[in-house]
């Protein structure tokens, strides 16, 4: 009953971080840093709090394994499912967010070593010997007073410690898997509390010998199965990353050659592992850069759309590196997608930093900073056996004043045109490496107030006009998307102008409707769209 307690304390936690979690993404797009900072201390106070009540359970059963295990007071608890005969006890619970699983040995020493593998079903957690091996290692289960805890996580309590000013290649999914050896003090030997509470270790948890070494900690590697939880996408199933939480430096990195398989159908992952620890599913943060196309469309008075795709070289199909968020007044959705793990995003209306953070961890990051793309291009360009680098592919941000200007300009008018990407903003050299120009394109058709949603074909340019946009003005151009080499220079006739709005008051009759249009448009959708734009920023990453 007290463990129940206890985790379900773990969840309200998990609650109230969320909560401070939509706090802290109104305070970045607010640009409130003061206020994000103090939000970030109390999270990672949260945090800390969960873990160490995670610990707190854990040193209580091994501190008390011979009562805990062999009391017939079952707490609720799962059968074990230990396959060798005379195997340790183990104990096992799930709840919404959190799976924890705990397996000791309090055997004698004659007894120890002869354990086939460790199954705990109840949470899904199942470690068995590499395949041509009967038994599991030694070190692992074989020594006196082994124990081992499985715990996971559908939430990262890891990355709120990560520094924000700092570029990462790598960030952790919603699957936290924390696989720890533990070693006690010695087999308890009297039923007195009092006297195991006194001892100056009673709330320590202690690793076993050579856990904090990547090398070593085991004779051979074992196999860890897991389920993935329903709301995370794995974007390559074929090779997904396990990564280690490296509490010295505060990122994420790979756990190297894991040797990972999965099974969508059943919604399990296993890899092959020596080294037990902090681990999660992690992705590079820059999977989806370059993206292949974006476009925004007005729906109606107060709703657009905004879809956006990813990178389209990493062999997924279409639909299933697309996302499409529907944006009404100064919230948006997830609109028409057949993901399955991504089925929570389209019930709930939130802000779009909020729901560009939850589909990050389910799979799809379009929140980068300018220093992971330093980091990515360091990585990704290259070349082995050459000096230097190779700068054909590489992530260019534009300056931040063209993108603030241009995501104003297009929020203004989100309404009533449509804007597209362009494919020579990224594929021209002399336009990738300017940060002060950007070129997308703009419908040549407006949708009426109140009328329907505005429909236009992507592949035709005859319904679009291409905007060579810079930092201080913008222009038609001359080019178009289907253009081998596009010809960059102002459309004939056309002069340059301040904004968007000069722009389209010189290319329409009534002017007054274009003024209308800017300043009687739904402000709270033209924010919306704004904040979806610059989180996404598509002119730099697409």
């Amino acid at each position: 009953k007290n463990v129940f307690q206890e985790l379900r304390m773990c969840e309200l936690a998990r609650q109230l971080g969320e909560n401070m979690l939509v706090e802290l993404d109104d305070a970045l797009v607010e640009q409130e840093f003061a206020k994000a900072n103090a939000v970030r201390h109390c999270l990672r106070q949260i945090y800390l709090q969960i873990l160490r009540t995670l610990d707190k359970i854990t040193v209580e059963h091994l501190q008390y394994n011979d009562m805990f295990f062999d009391s017939s007071e079952v707490y609720r608890w799962s059968p074990p499912e230990v396959c060798e005969d005379g195997a340790p006890t183990e104990r096992q619970v799930q709840l919404m967010d959190l799976k924890f699983g705990l397996w000791s040995s309090h055997k004698t020493p004659e007894k120890r070593g002869q354990y086939g593998n460790l199954k705990m079903g109840a949470i899904g957690i199942h470690l068995d010997p590499i395949e041509g091996s009967t038994r599991m290692p030694r070190s692992l289960m074989g020594k006196a007073n082994a124990a081992l805890r499985c715990v996971q996580l559908k939430y990262d309590p890891f990355s709120i410690f990560c520094d924000p000013k700092i570029g990462h290649k790598y960030y952790a999914l919603n699957c936290i898997l924390m696989v720890e050896p533990l070693s006690g003090s010695g087999d308890p030997q009297t039923r007195e509390y009092r006297i195991r509470e006194d001892k100056p270790d009673a709330h320590m948890i202690r690793l076993a010998e050579g856990a904090e070494k990547v090398e070593g900690l085991l004779e051979e590697d074992i196999r860890v199965t897991f389920r993935v939880p329903e709301q995370v996408v794995l974007r390559h199933p074929g090779d997904p990353l396990i990564g280690l939480w490296n509490a010295d430096r505060q990122i994420w990195q790979p756990l190297g050659e894991s040797e990972v398989r999965c099974s969508i159908r059943s919604g399990s992952a296993s890899f092959k592992t020596h080294y037990l620890s902090k681990m999660a599913i992690i992705q590079e943060k820059a999977f989806d850069i370059p993206y292949a196309s974006w476009h925004l469309f007005p729906v109606a008075d107060d709703q657009a759309l905004f879809v956006i795709e990813g990178r389209d070289d990493r062999g997924e199909r279409q639909m299933d590196r697309e996302i499409r968020i529907l944006v009404r007044e100064h919230e948006c959705r997830l609109f028409a997608t057949d993901r399955p793990e991504l089925a929570f995003l389209r019930d709930t209306w939130v802000s779009p930093a909020t729901l560009l953070r939850r589909l990050a961890k389910a799979g799809y990051n379009f929140l980068l900073s300018n220093n992971d793309a330093e980091v990515a291009n360091k990585d990704i360009n290259y070349v082995p056996g050459e000096d230097g680098y190779d700068d054909s592919d590489t992530i260019k941000p534009k300056s931040s004043e063209l993108e603030l200007r241009a995501y104003s300009d297009m929020a203004t008018f989100c309404a009533a045109y449509a804007f597209s990407s362009s494919n020579h903003n990224s594929k021209i050299q002399i336009v990738r490496e300017n940060e002060s120009l950007a070129l997308f394109r703009i419908s040549r058709s407006r949708r009426e107030e109140g009328g329907s949603s505005l429909e236009c074909d992507l592949d035709k340019d005859n319904q679009w006009n291409g905007v060579r946009y810079e930092r201080d003005r913008c222009v038609l151009g001359s080019f178009a998307d289907s253009d081998q080499e596009p010809d960059l220079s102002a459309m004939p006739g056309k002069l340059t102008h301040l904004n968007l709005l000069m722009l389209l008051r010189a290319e329409t009759e009534n002017t007054q409707l274009v003024e209308g249009i800017a300043e009687y448009s739904s402000h709270l959708l033209q924010n919306a769209v704004f904040q979806l734009l610059a989180l996404t920023r598509p002119l730099s990453w697409g």
